[in-house]
């Protein structure tokens, strides 16, 4: 069951100003998130990337949500083939206990100065 859809788009460039901040990064990317994207060829584009989807995961399920959801607690990881995938634990699954969200699937794509990411939450 599909319990909701969620878009988002970022500017590659504004993402880059905030990431000089490392308090403010911090508060937004996992360490694994950032083990992640030492690894990518494109740094820039996968912070970005990821965080349109953590906002697009946030719209797609936060009318269910009985609490606080911050950004830090969407995870985007990879799975071999490097397709992004919601890691639902910690704070995020309990967060989505009671409202019959189990999982995401989650696509991003960047062009040029601009980061997309799409969401739908399912159960």
């Amino acid at each position: 069951m599909i319990y909701g859809v969620g878009i988002d788009n970022v500017t590659i460039s504004v993402v880059e100003r905030f990431l000089d901040n490392p308090e403010y990064s911090d508060d937004i990317f996992s360490e694994r998130e950032r083990e992640l994207a030492a690894q990518s060829k494109d740094r820039m584009d996968f912070f970005a990337g990821r965080y349109a989807a953590k906002s697009a995961v946030w719209k797609s399920c936060s009318h269910l949500i009985k609490g606080i959801l911050e950004k830090k607690d969407i995870e985007i990881l990879a799975y071999e083939d490097n397709a992004p995938y919601v890691a639902v634990e910690g704070h995020l699954k309990e967060l989505l206990e009671g409202t019959g969200i189990t999982a995401f699937r989650v696509s991003i794509t960047t062009e040029g100065d601009l980061a997309s990411a799409i969401a739908v939450s399912l159960g």
